[in-house]
């Protein structure tokens, strides 16, 4: 079979003399965030939007609008969050090292991908968490009314009406076959025209991207305040922004009180201010109460280059974002969660599924379904390592239910003639080893039940050595 080498050789390399790429960051992802920043609760985020009025100038004269952007995730996949992000800033990195004329699709080997990230190779398992991030961009709907702005106008940008808008128009992974019967030898991804043509059309500001990297690495609200204080100084030195506008694009949790403001921005600000980015950066009151941020531009943060990308026919009045998150019935939460434990899928519910189990969970209520759920994966891991559906796991699960809450069965009585476990430092080793080994999305569920348990009581020593136990408790015991 033939195979297709139409790729561009690889240029990432380590060497002193390979200049800094200067990615083209476009400039609606400069103001409006598309990524999610943080690993919480990212399994459960449907669609995340951003509301608000504008100021339009026209030739007639000014009119306010109510504009909106939302980016909604399908179901078969996790809202794009940091490694998205990672893979996409990536890309951009890939395209600039080409050449200076953008060029689509963009081709690219993973181990490639892995060193414009910064990041070491680590075969298979990494590559399994990059295609699954590709696939959640990919797989991401865009819809914008009177929001994002076209800028391949000669004249000035334009506004885009009610439009449905993809970032990734398609993806091919290597030694996929395609129609001819060749076969591609590198991955490639495909913008979307109406992205790729606003990069040819210079609707963007460029970053230096080994410095985004180095703030990534620090925190993504670093980076991700980098991309759009560069959007928002364009060619001036001052800047005054509400927290509240400045939350809802980076986007974070908007906080209500000024301490939590606070802590809250300030290591990414601190990064900001020691990397020259910023100046001076002050909190105080606005007009109406409300938390300000003045901010003085520092040396780095280079001036606008791209004058298009300034010629903002609006001004924003208002600004304010919010997520939704699926609101699974009971029902569903506990079929999904059993798939996610037991094949780490996030597992799209049918009808004799929910139908099957939505009666044990009338008879025995959730809490009770929850309780027995890790000695069904077990169980069915040991006894049934082919039965793929949960219908075929009804059995286990009557018997199990059966069995009363304070009941010692024969799964408990073994653990006595366990073996000792190892001396603490070593069985903590061996834990962590395993924790690494994990996916985001088991990390994610292993964090979503400790917590649960713990409250907001996060980050101390006893919250992360009851991570690692659960972690394997839920995917490593047999």
């Amino acid at each position: 079979m033939p195979v297709t080498t139409n790729a561009a050789p690889e240029t990432r390399s380590s060497s002193a003399v390979t200049p800094p790429a200067i990615v083209r960051a476009e400039t609606n992802f400069l103001r409006f965030p598309f990524f999610a920043l943080s690993t919480k609760d990212i399994h459960r985020i449907d669609f995340r939007e951003v509301t608000g009025t504008r100021k339009i100038k026209s030739e007639t004269g000014e009119s306010t609008v109510d504009f909106s952007y939302r980016v909604s995730r399908i179901t078969d996949h996790v809202f794009p969050g940091i490694l998205s992000r990672n893979i996409h800033f990536a890309l951009l990195s890939i395209m600039a090292r080409s050449g200076a004329v953008p060029t689509n699709p963009i081709h690219f080997s993973w181990r490639q991908l892995a060193g414009e990230m910064g990041v070491s190779y680590g075969g298979g398992k990494m590559i399994k968490d990059m295609k699954q991030a590709i696939r959640s961009t990919h797989g991401t709907v865009i819809r914008t009314d009177h929001a994002l702005i076209d800028g391949t106008q000669e004249d000035r940008p334009t506004i885009r009406r009610e439009r449905g808008l993809y970032l990734y128009k398609d993806y091919l992974f290597q030694d996929e076959t395609l129609p001819d019967g060749s076969m591609v030898d590198r991955n490639q991804v495909t913008l979307s025209d109406w992205y790729f043509n606003n990069l040819k059309a210079r609707y963007i500001q460029p970053l230096d991207f080994d410095l985004w990297l180095r703030l990534n690495r620090q925190t993504p609200v670093a980076s991700r305040l980098y991309e759009y204080l560069v959007f928002v100084f364009g060619h001036g030195s001052f800047r005054k922004i509400s927290y509240a506008k400045l939350a809802a694009s980076i986007p974070v949790k908007a906080e209500k009180h000024l301490s939590l403001m606070k802590r809250q921005l300030t290591p990414a600000l601190k990064s900001l201010l020691k990397n020259k980015l910023l100046k001076r950066v002050h909190w105080t009151t606005g007009t109406y109460g409300d938390v300000m941020l003045e901010l003085q531009r520092g040396e780095c943060l280079k001036l606008s280059v791209s004058p298009l990308a300034h010629a903002k026919p609006t001004e924003d009045v208002s600004f304010q974002t919010r997520d939704s998150f699926d609101e699974q019935k009971p029902t569903e939460r506990f079929i999904k969660r059993y798939y996610l434990q037991r094949f780490n899928v996030d597992h799209v519910v049918t009808d004799n599924e929910r139908n099957r189990v939505s009666s044990y969970v009338e008879q025995y209520g959730l809490e009770r379904l929850f309780e027995v759920l890790p000695k069904l994966v077990r169980r069915m891991k040991s006894e049934f390592p082919k039965g793929m559906s949960i219908l075929a796991a009804t059995n286990i699960l009557e018997q199990l239910l059966a069995v009363p809450k304070n009941h010692r069965d024969s799964e408990h009585s073994v653990e006595a003639d366990e073996p000792r476990p190892l001396e603490k430092k070593q069985r903590r080793l061996e834990l962590q080893k395993q924790w690494d080994s994990l996916s985001a999305l088991q990390q994610v569920e292993a964090e979503k039940i400790v917590t649960s348990r713990l409250g907001k009581r996060k980050h101390s020593t006893g919250f992360q050595l009851m991570l690692l136990h659960e972690a394997d408790r839920l995917f490593f015991e047999s």
